[in-house]
């Protein structure tokens, strides 16, 4: 660098004199936005959010898988020997043909049959509507972090999913 005393004067003037003293590395952690230094809470946060929600939709699952079993047995289990076969393919020819028409007739049965004979515990932030205990504690405790949530994360991906 060329020593002028003219330059040299203005960035000690330009500059205060506390941060002439700091450290580098002191200084770089001044100057990160907030957003970025609260990014590890904002992760932690979301983390706990969808554990919550992924717990409580796998509750309401397993409610309605129960009550589609009882309905429509034979559509139920060739769904699950169907999702079976996703996981390990080498079984496929030994099943037989899943009538989605006739699955998603039972599913639909299943949800009204739900929507008549039990109580909605607990309708979540996205309107998704919650029928059994552990799944109505989960859900609300999801969305009870939605002020923390908002209050350690800046960016707009800081929507509560469902």
């Amino acid at each position: 660098m060329v020593d002028r005393p003219g330059i040299r004067r203005r960035l000690a003037v330009a500059s205060p004199a506390w941060a002439r003293q700091l450290p580098i590395a002191l200084l770089s952690f001044l100057l990160i936005p907030q957003s970025l230094r609260a990014a590890p809470a904002c992760r932690a946060l979301q983390e706990q959010r969808d554990q919550f929600a992924t717990r409580a939709m796998q509750a309401e699952i397993a409610l309605v898988q129960t009550i589609r079993r009882r309905l429509c047995p034979r559509e139920e289990a060739l769904a699950e020997q169907a999702n079976a076969i996703d996981k390990a393919p080498a079984d496929s020819a030994l099943v037989a043909p899943l009538d989605i028409g006739a699955y998603i007739r039972c599913r639909e049965q299943a949800e009204r049959l739900l929507g008549r004979t039990r109580p909605v515990l607990y309708r979540n932030q996205q309107k998704f509507l919650f029928y059994t205990a552990e799944g109505a504690r989960l859900a609300r405790a999801a969305d009870d972090l939605a002020p923390q949530l908002s209050a350690a994360c800046t960016s707009p991906q800081a929507q509560p999913s469902p």
